[in-house]
């Protein structure tokens, strides 16, 4: 059983000790060797817990004489961030003491920083963190640490780990490849972070390629949604989230919209459907169009200029029977959503245009976008985005190239994450123009331009 844990852990014996086995034969008192002192180690649950937990682990023996005034073996089993120390009576061959030692990952991450090679810990890292310490000169710690925490466990992490990297999702990603990456493998990481581990576990024995399990402080919510975003072709969004530089050809087909399938939490509560705004009377809506629009049908600013002229008291004379009290917030955003509405009755103009798409944006966080040329009369806007907590907001201002602010058009402030979407128009005619997006704790906004010729 011992010999097929071995085989099974592959464990390294690296035996040193700090008296030759001639001399020990000879020394009174030692009626074990360190190879004993391995074998007895092994039948300690503790130890066989700790091996079970590693998928690689050295094992050194020195001879210890001074730990609790006993003559031990000291049998140190370390893995890649903890060691334990296992104290067995060179004569009696009881166990005197375990202790377990664990490197914090963020002193790792500080060696690697200041005694590595900025991402890695280097051969002489070791000799380096010593020679500071000793000098007194270490490098600025992290904050809650001081120099009581570089002890000589933390040397020896640094000695006996050469090469050791610090981990990212990027590195994790790339030991799929980016183009292997499912849906699934976004799941496995979201559900492992929001600690429905027994989902993972099972979404993990399904994936296919099955990747080495993810280490637990790399499973974070942004993460899995990020290799979601990887899977599903939307590698901007998902390079924004991680810091990758991960590309493939994306799938204009796929919706970003989609990730709020991954998991209940990202869910959150069903909302309350909306309210069907009240349908203004034929005569509002012809009053809109002859004052606020062009005169035949309604404007793409003629939602605004309405708005405006309602918060200031300066409405046009209304048709007779109603009053400002009638023009509600309904009209207005009926208004809004109606622009090219003709009075009915009016003659249809032929339209022989269509829409074309002259670019499209994307991101998370607040852009100011190339300049883009109109050709038409009239141009739309659209937009999407998903919010990420409870205060997630979007705003785009429309610019003429030459600087003069337009207006706002979108600005939408909402408390949960589900996807918006809607369209604007604008009727400033042909010329080059540039958004201002402001982002406000979004999991990621889009946009679409459209011109009408």
């Amino acid at each position: 059983m011992k010999k097929q844990t071995l085989v099974i852990l592959a464990i390294i014996a690296v035996i040193t000790t700090l008296l030759t086995v001639s001399a020990l034969s000879n020394e009174v008192g030692y009626k074990l060797s360190p190879c004993d002192a391995i074998d007895i180690s092994l039948e300690n649950a503790t130890v066989t817990d700790f091996l079970n937990a590693t998928n690689m682990t050295t094992v050194q023996v020195y001879n210890f004489k001074g730990y609790k005034g006993e003559n031990t073996w000291m049998v140190q089993w370390s893995s890649s961030n903890r060691l334990l120390d296992v104290y067995v009576n060179v004569a009696t061959g009881n166990i005197a003491g375990i202790e377990k030692i664990t490197v914090p990952e963020v002193l790792k991450a500080w060696i690697v920083a200041n005694y590595g090679d900025g991402t890695r810990v280097t051969s002489e890292g070791w000799l380096k963190l010593s020679d500071a310490e000793m000098a007194n000169t270490l490098a600025p710690l992290p904050a809650g640490y001081t120099k009581a925490d570089i002890t000589d466990e933390v040397m020896l992490w640094a000695m006996d780990n050469p090469n050791w990297e610090i981990q990212t999702i990027c590195g994790w990603i790339n030991s799929i490849g980016v183009t292997n990456l499912t849906e699934d493998h976004g799941l496995y990481v979201y559900n492992l972070a929001i600690g429905w581990t027994t989902v993972a576990d099972s979404i993990y024995d399904t994936l296919s390629p099955k990747p080495s399990r993810l280490p637990a402080a790399l499973a974070t919510e942004d993460n899995g949604l990020a290799v979601y975003h990887y899977a599903i072709g939307w590698n901007t969004i998902a390079n924004e989230i991680t810091g990758c530089n991960f590309w493939t050809t994306p799938t204009p087909t796929q919706r970003v919209i989609d990730t709020v399938e991954i998991g209940v939490e990202i869910v959150g509560p069903t909302p309350t459907p909306a309210v069907t705004p009240t349908e203004p009377p034929d005569a509002i809506k012809a009053w809109i169009v002859a004052n606020y629009g062009r005169g035949t049908q309604v404007s793409g600013l003629g939602w605004l200029k309405l708005s405006g002229a309602m918060n200031s008291g300066t409405l046009a004379p209304l048709p007779a029977g109603y009053t400002s009290a009638d023009i509600t917030q309904e009209v207005v955003t009926w208004a809004k959503k109606n622009p090219n509405y003709t009075i009915s009755g009016a003659a249809p103009t032929p339209e022989t245009k269509t829409w074309h798409t002259v670019t499209t944006f994307q991101g998370r966080h607040d852009k100011k976008t190339p300049i883009f040329n109109i050709k038409g009369d009239t141009w739309r806007i659209n937009w999407e985005s998903v919010g990420h907590g409870n205060d997630s907001r979007i705003s785009v201002t429309v610019y003429k190239d030459f600087g003069f602010l337009d207006y706002t058009y979108v600005d939408v402030f909402y408390r949960n994450n589900f996807p918006f979407t809607d369209t604007h128009y604008e009727y400033d005619g042909p010329g080059p123009y540039y958004l201002c997006i402001t982002a406000d704790d979004l999991e990621y906004w889009r946009i679409e331009i459209e011109d009408f010729y």
